[in-house]
């Protein structure tokens, strides 16, 4: 998956409308957690991508770092200079990291990529290992009951336009029978310049889970007090959990 993303790593902005590029809507989100953390607050982003997120946080005053597994998607977000940037997997934080925080996010719907529960238990366990005791992460994901009831095949998003292109970002997704199989999303992006139209496509591979076996995954991992905003209609839900004091 790590190759996916450092291909994907140059096209990743137009995912985003100008305004979610600011990070906004997200810091806005999740703001009373960020406002209750002490002032001199550190924050990992351990799914960091090309280090939006990171980067408004930093903003805001935040001590902030940044970590991907894809070397390409830290290459990009080292154009920011407000915030260091590593690349280190969620299992390899431990390892990778001396720092401890008060505060992990890890958004964008990336926990979706680990490939079963195994793996996803050791995540959330490098992520835990790298807070201090007492701090709360912060996951975020789809909701994969509500995608495979309705089993979408083509989501477009509005086209954007930067530097004299137009893009039009457009999901195409491949949905198993059942629960247990993978889901493919091929991200097509079509560009206009002039009188001249291309596309490149970027396919990803996410493995669905329900909210309650996330619940149990990150208990396992050794995180307490967990809350969700999930619900059935929500195309997106978060969790929050505490490290143990």
């Amino acid at each position: 998956m790590q190759s996916e993303y450092d291909a994907f790593a140059p096209d990743y902005h137009w995912l985003f409308s100008d305004y979610a590029a600011t990070s906004e809507a997200f810091y806005q989100r999740y703001r009373e957690v960020f406002e209750s953390l002490p002032p001199d607050a550190s924050i990992l982003d351990c799914a960091c991508g090309t280090g939006l997120q990171a980067l408004a946080l930093a903003r805001q005053g935040y001590r902030v770092r940044g970590t991907d597994a894809s070397g390409g998607m830290i290459e990009q977000a080292r154009e920011g200079l407000a915030v260091r940037f590593d690349r280190a997997s969620w299992e390899d934080l431990p390892r990778t990291l001396s720092e401890r925080f008060d505060l992990a996010i890890c958004c964008g719907n990336s926990i979706g990529h680990c490939r079963d529960e195994g793996e996803m238990t050791r995540s959330l366990r490098g992520i835990r290992d790298v807070l201090k005791e007492g701090s709360a992460a912060i996951v975020d994901s789809r909701n994969w009951e509500k995608v495979l009831a309705e089993r979408p095949r083509f989501q477009a998003l509005t086209a954007r336009k930067r530097g004299g292109v137009r893009c039009l970002p457009l999901y195409v997704w491949s949905l198993p029978d059942k629960w247990g199989e993978p889901v493919v999303i091929e991200i097509v992006l079509i560009f206009e310049e002039g009188d001249r139209t291309s596309c490149r496509s970027h396919r990803f591979t996410y493995y669905p889970f329900r909210v309650g076996e996330l619940i149990a995954r990150l208990k396992a991992a050794g995180f307490i007090e967990v809350e969700t905003d999930y619900s059935e209609t929500k195309d997106l839900y978060s969790v929050t959990a505490c490290r143990e004091p």
